[in-house]
């Protein structure tokens, strides 16, 4: 009977050391699954932090493009309009000069007009005497 006894005490005796390996690996696996759940956290915290700041970093360089463009856009205007002045100054030198040709062949035509008028003269003059 004894033999039984401590046969039954060593089953049972077994069976909390059992029964505790169990609960501490239950433990165990729940500090796990938790210590899991933090890592899973702090990733998807640090993934969130870097979209937050990639997407500011996105921000700025669509506002320094939209800058850039509009620099660009400007530069643009301002050669148009130099082009465009230069183009004016050259009509405006062409237009002088058309009229300071017209102004000259009125000039000549005059002084030779006056020349006829001249040679008419003489020729009349000759005519007299």
């Amino acid at each position: 009977m004894l033999k039984l006894e401590l046969k039954l005490k060593g089953r049972i005796r077994l069976g909390l050391k059992l029964k505790e390996r169990v609960r501490l690996q239950l433990q165990l696996n729940e500090r796990v699954r938790l210590k899991l759940q933090l890592e899973e956290r702090i990733r998807l915290e640090l993934k969130l932090k870097r979209r937050i700041r990639l997407g500011l970093k996105l921000k700025e360089r669509v506002r320094l493009q939209l800058q850039l463009n509009e620099r660009v856009s400007l530069e643009l205007q301002l050669k148009e309009r130099i082009r465009l002045e230069l183009q004016l100054k050259e009509r405006i030198r062409i237009e002088l000069q058309l009229k300071e040709r017209v102004s000259l062949e009125l000039q000549l035509k005059e002084r030779i007009r006056l020349g006829l008028q001249l040679k008419e003269r003489v020729r009349l003059q000759l005519k007299l005497n």
